[in-house]
């Protein structure tokens, strides 16, 4: 598998991305966007800067976590790592990122969440949709599907929800989390 950019929708409906490595590890995070051609030029501000050593930002966290944030030009944040076990294991994933970051291809997964399960569990299967940043490939994948945001806990639910009987809500529960279920 190629290092790609996964570009999803929060919660919030903001957009972000991650910067996945072959071996399907995040390796950067970026900054919320209010846009999708927003986040786009961030992957952009990401394959330019990731090449210069000096915009990573090496730190520690208050837990004494080594972890990097790489900074446009003009010095704003573009994207963090996750918190390492060690300054190595932090070096090591800025290596992987001046790597991949450069030839990544751009994976669009903000439609994703308008898939919606049934009641029965059936779940609709998504088509893949790629949108293409300059210098990279764009490649035919399939995605899970997911269920609706407006199903989401983290987005308060559907008032239906709070009525189901407790195995229902359990089998949407693995539904939601990816859990493949037996017909």
């Amino acid at each position: 598998m190629a290092a790609k950019y996964d570009v999803r929708t929060s919660s919030d409906g903001q957009y972000y991305f991650n910067l996945k490595a072959a071996n399907g590890k995040v390796i950067l995070t970026s900054e919320r966007y209010t846009t999708k051609a927003n986040a786009l030029n961030g992957i952009r501000s990401i394959q330019e800067n990731a090449t210069v050593a000096a915009r990573f930002d090496r730190r520690t966290s208050k837990a004494r976590d080594p972890y990097f944030v790489l900074k446009a030009g003009n010095g704003e944040p573009i994207g963090r790592s996750e918190m390492y076990s060690s300054t190595g294991a932090r070096d090591n994933g800025i290596r992987s990122v001046e790597a991949n970051a450069p030839t990544a291809r751009v994976n669009d997964l903000t439609d994703s969440s308008t898939h919606v399960a049934d009641i029965t569990g059936h779940v609709q299967t998504p088509v893949s949709t790629e949108t293409r940043a300059p210098n990279t490939t764009v490649t035919e994948t399939a995605r899970p599907a997911v269920i609706s945001d407006g199903l989401r806990p983290e987005r308060g639910g559907c008032a239906f929800l709070r009525t189901l009987s407790s195995a229902l809500r359990s089998r949407i529960s693995d539904l939601l989390h990816g859990v493949r279920m037996s017909s």
